[in-house]
């Protein structure tokens, strides 16, 4: 799951947008109508075009940003010099003279 404040400024970012822009879309089509009226259509346009159309391109184009492949543990010389592996599993060493560990 993204951090919050990301979702957060992506989110309002595209209902800035699709709210001027279905507002702009709709004004010579909804002139005269009372205002509660005309924002109750702006409002299921912009949350149908959020749902199904813009959002899911939207967090897909930005999913490396919104979730950022993990990064992988530290490990610590010391745990590396005494054979651990990261993923827990005994490492063979060779040395220099030829002898195994």
């Amino acid at each position: 799951m993204p951090p919050r404040w990301k979702t957060f400024v992506l989110t309002a970012s595209v209902i800035l947008i699709l709210q001027n822009a279905v507002s702009a879309l709709l004004a010579p089509l909804t002139t005269g109508w009372p205002p509660v009226l005309r924002s109750a259509v702006v409002i299921t346009g912009v949350v149908a075009l959020m749902t199904w159309v813009v959002m899911p391109r939207v967090t897909r184009w930005l999913a490396g940003w919104l979730r950022p492949a993990p990064q992988k543990p530290f490990h610590s010389m010391a745990s590396r010099c005494a054979g651990d592996h990261p993923d827990g599993e005994p490492v063979s060493h060779t040395f220099r003279d030829g002898r195994h560990r």
